[in-house]
């Protein structure tokens, strides 16, 4: 199937109406929902790497409002794709996505760029002085649990700790009231200079992650510095990366899934579409292969 006739297939008005456009410009079709999933399609066929921003396989309880990219359709679409690019997994936010995905792609990237240490190991910082010894607190009561394995991290930019926890089995009772207890502990914070520590739990409840903040803008460099050397690269994710950073990297394409304009604003990227239109583009690329 030709990847870019799917005008027959679908209708954009509702994307056009997200954009907020009536009526397209110098009758080239680009800027309305169809101009933009024929640009991506287009672009995308001239990459040898798609690099895909994935939180799908967490589902944190206590964070209802956060929105994942792919699903298991999209994992789907980007095996398929794998036959002729070269997918690359970024994780922002959490291990056990990489940890549960990392048979689906060709290599993975955590930018949260955490090392295992110790408490000796851990300078606190000024501004995150209070939830790192939380961390640390959490980290010294479970760590002689025996039905427990868990492990202490710093990011490599020093302003964030965190502790990745896991288990198998059936929890002691004690061990479970200490975890299940932290985490309702964790959500209620009232975040200190509009950051809070963070919890992720893995959807069959055997892992949890609890992290200190962390500058978004390192994780974006950590990552980008590390796709300089990948070719052609498609970046497909959310509006983490901000227009001075993703100028630093030559990127050529980055697609973003998120039209709302506070992000979008501040992100530059050659495309911005809705989440719909761009499960469509993969779609048609994925069938063209």
């Amino acid at each position: 199937m030709d990847p870019l006739s799917y005008r027959n297939h679908r209708r954009c008005d509702r994307v056009k109406s997200e954009l907020g456009i009536e009526n397209p410009s110098d009758g080239s079709g680009r800027g309305m929902g169809e101009g933009i999933v024929e640009e991506v399609i287009r672009s995308l066929l001239q990459v040898d790497t798609i690099v895909v921003s994935y939180h799908g396989v967490v589902v944190p309880p206590v964070v209802p409002r956060f929105r994942a990219l792919p699903d298991e359709a999209v994992v789907n679409l980007l095996t398929q794709l794998r036959r002729k690019y070269k997918v690359i997994l970024v994780s922002f936010r959490s291990y056990s996505a990489i940890y549960k995905t990392a048979d689906a792609f060709d290599a993975s990237i955590c930018c949260n760029g955490c090392e295992i240490v110790t408490p000796e190991d851990i300078i606190v910082p000024r501004k995150t002085e209070e939830y790192t010894h939380m961390v640390l607190d959490i980290f010294r009561k479970l760590r002689d649990a025996p039905d427990v394995t868990i492990e202490l991290r710093k990011t490599r930019f020093g302003d964030a700790v965190g502790l990745s926890i896991e288990w198998n089995g059936r929890l002691s009772t004690s061990s479970q009231d200490l975890i299940y207890g932290i985490v309702g502990q964790v959500s209620q914070r009232k975040p200190v200079n509009s950051k809070c520590l963070t919890v992720y739990a893995d959807s069959n409840s055997n892992y949890i992650e609890i992290f200190a903040p962390v500058c978004r803008r390192a994780r974006a460099l950590n990552i980008l510095r590390k796709l300089m050397d990948l070719g052609k690269v498609a970046y497909i994710g959310e509006g983490l990366i901000d227009n001075e950073v993703l100028r630093s990297v030559d990127v050529p394409i980055a697609v973003i899934h998120d039209l709302n304009k506070s992000l979008a604003d501040k992100i530059f990227a050659k495309f911005k579409i809705s989440r719909s239109d761009l499960l469509y583009a993969l779609k048609m690329l994925a069938a063209s292969i």
